[in-house]
């Protein structure tokens, strides 16, 4: 018969074996590579949507613009940097000049990319404003072609809609 004293000591002295730790880390290294693409290309869908309502309230704010202007502005820049621009029209027709903001501040990338805007024709009647989405591989031809910083723009949308 087994004493009390052996008993305990034979309880605390047991420990893993090294087969039980190798199958324990394969399953955790098994997890870990299922799971963290699902995090990261979460983290990319995110700053995507993000993207697509701003270009959403930059075009608003530009047909908004043209209603009361007539046209598009000239230029327009969509930079990430300090200085935030706002879209305004100053109708100088009337006395006191008149002054609309359409966009208080004009939203920044979240990624702190570029968006672009370009003017299609001379007459300022189209345009095309853009972003770099970080989450598809599909790229669409734009005319003009126009760059996202070091990357080509895929996703577009004009007066039109998509571009």
């Amino acid at each position: 018969m087994r004493s009390i004293f052996s008993i305990r000591h034979s309880i605390f002295k047991r420990g893993f074996t090294l087969i039980e730790l190798l199958v324990v880390i394969a399953i955790m290294g098994t997890l870990v590579t299922i799971l963290l693409p699902n995090f990261i290309g979460g983290r990319q869908r995110s700053k995507d949507a993000r993207r697509r309502l701003d270009i959403e309230q930059i075009s608003s704010a530009l047909e908004q613009y043209r209603s009361v202007a007539g046209v598009y502005p000239s230029s327009l820049t969509l930079n990430c940097d300090a200085t935030r621009e706002t879209l305004t029209y100053t109708d100088t027709s009337v006395t006191p000049n008149v002054t609309t903001t359409f966009l208080s501040t004009i939203p920044q990338d979240p990624g702190c990319s570029t968006y672009v805007y370009a003017i299609t024709n001379l007459s300022n009647t189209d345009y095309t404003v853009c972003a770099y989405l970080e989450a598809t591989t599909s790229t669409t031809s734009i005319s003009p072609a126009l760059s996202c910083g070091t990357q080509n723009c895929n996703y577009c949308k004009g007066p039109y809609g998509a571009k």
